[in-house]
């Protein structure tokens, strides 16, 4: 884990369920998720709706690593781990080129 990115990890799992049930998510949303970590936002928002299209930007290349294996292992789709930079990766995405 990169130490100069200043991470910081969300893991309470009551303030977690909070923030996904303040979200008015429908079947077929796409939820844009910048700096996933570890994932435990992303996992909880599959177990809300399992229908959401996930895409998570995430820079720390070990926690991408990481993250990705835990959704193979899982076995959940519809989740998309990108490595690198959201101010860059995002433009791309907006325009249909990522």
């Amino acid at each position: 884990m990169a130490k100069f990115l200043g991470q910081h990890f969300l893991t309470n799992k009551n303030k977690l369920k909070k923030i996904v049930e303040a979200l008015e998510l429908e079947n077929g949303d796409v939820i844009i998720e910048i700096g996933p970590g570890h994932g435990e936002l992303t996992l909880e928002l599959r177990i809300k709706n399992a229908e959401l299209r996930i895409i998570a930007i995430e820079k720390d290349k070990e926690l991408v690593k990481n993250l990705e294996l835990r959704i193979k292992n899982l076995g959940i789709k519809n989740i998309k781990v990108i490595q690198g930079d959201a101010l860059k990766i995002l433009p791309k995405l907006i325009s249909g080129r990522a």
